[in-house]
């Protein structure tokens, strides 16, 4: 019996150490990224309509980089949302792979927070500035009201800041809920842990 365990302990030795579970899945990464962004519009669409501040208007940001027609740069814009969030989702599937861990809702929660953050504090301010230089459209003739502005005239700011973010929270509960890594075969590889 101890013949056969050390037999078995040195066959197993003679396997390559398993440099990581998973393998990135890039068409489900794509499709959860697709998913997730469709399922967040349709929060944030009634975000939207409740405030209307020219800054929340994501689709005619976007799409005003391409044409001055207002609905048009609507659908385009919705569109390049589209796919932001596919490569959103495909840098949570990287990230994941680089941690060696698998996807789950609460991963891709917090994920959704950690997107919330520096596009709420740094990237829609910087974009909506430089916006103006290239889209001369009526989005861009309001005066700059992007959300974190409103924050102390009344309770708008807070208000509008934590639907927001709750919005992106559902864009990552969606993601981690439907993204999985490929596991790879256990039988080709030697698994090495800590401590023995």
């Amino acid at each position: 019996m101890a013949q056969t365990t050390d037999a078995a302990r040195a066959s197993q030795e003679r396997l390559p150490v398993f440099p990581n579970a998973y393998e990135i899945d890039w068409f489900e990464a794509g499709k959860a990224g697709f998913l997730a962004t469709l399922f967040f519009s349709a929060i944030y669409a009634p975000i939207y309509l409740a405030y209307r501040t020219d800054s929340m208007d994501i689709p005619l940001i976007l799409g005003s980089t391409v044409t001055l027609d207002e609905w048009l740069a609507r659908i385009i814009g919705f569109g390049i949302h589209l796919g932001i969030g596919i490569g959103i989702a495909l840098s949570y599937a990287v990230i994941l792979w680089l941690f060696n861990w698998q996807g789950n809702a609460g991963k891709g929660t917090v994920f959704g927070i950690l997107v919330f953050v520096p596009m709420f504090a740094f990237f829609v301010p910087w974009f909506i500035g430089w916006l103006p230089k290239f889209a001369p459209t009526g989005v861009v003739h309001q005066p700059f009201d992007v959300m974190m502005n409103q924050v102390g005239h009344g309770n708008n700011g807070w208000e509008l800041s934590a639907l927001v973010m709750l919005a992106h929270m559902m864009f990552g509960l969606m993601l981690g809920a439907i993204y999985r890594h490929k596991v790879k075969n256990p039988g080709t590889y030697r698994l090495e842990y800590a401590g023995g």
